[in-house]
């Protein structure tokens, strides 16, 4: 449901289908919190996005793909200081 909101460009139902998953298998712990992390940060939640992100570090902080988190976070930041987000 999450992943055809998002493609539909239904952002805020995408981030309300991601947030409903609570049990994540190890597996697909990363990719459901950037496709949640994203689905907040479309639908103009970048503060939201960044909780969600910043609680997975906080949680796993030796995960092997937490790269990857702080890549999307990374360009969360980046997009708050651009001249086109203000």
């Amino acid at each position: 449901v999450g992943r055809a909101a998002f493609q539909a460009g239904d952002y805020p139902a995408a981030a309300e289908a991601l947030e409903a998953i609570k049990a994540v298998p190890p597996d697909l712990a990363v990719p459901v919190t950037l496709a949640h992390a994203s689905a907040l940060d479309a639908a103009g939640n970048r503060d939201s996005a960044e909780n969600v992100l910043e609680a997975f570090i906080e949680k796993y902080p030796s995960h092997p793909d937490l790269p990857q988190v702080f890549a999307k976070l990374d360009a969360i930041y980046d997009a708050q200081d651009s001249p086109s987000s203000t």
